[in-house]
């Protein structure tokens, strides 16, 4: 997301080697925390960016969430 983020080329190196038949899994637990540190370190736009991301991800069966209590 943030292209002067000093990860940012390896992390886009590794999401474009994906195999992208494969569903990811991840926790309502997960979502809660990077929303929450987006919103803080980046702002609102950054953070709803992803939860838009991770919505559109789900909608197309590519990311599977497991709501925790």
């Amino acid at each position: 997301m943030l292209e002067t983020d000093q990860y940012h080329e390896k992390a886009r190196y590794l999401f474009e080697s994906l195999d992208l038949s494969v569903t990811r899994t991840t926790s309502s637990f997960v979502i809660a925390e990077t929303y929450t540190w987006l919103r803080y370190r980046e702002g609102y736009k950054y953070a709803h960016l992803f939860l838009e991301i991770v919505n559109h991800s789900k909608a197309s069966k590519a990311l599977d969430v497991a709501w925790m209590k």
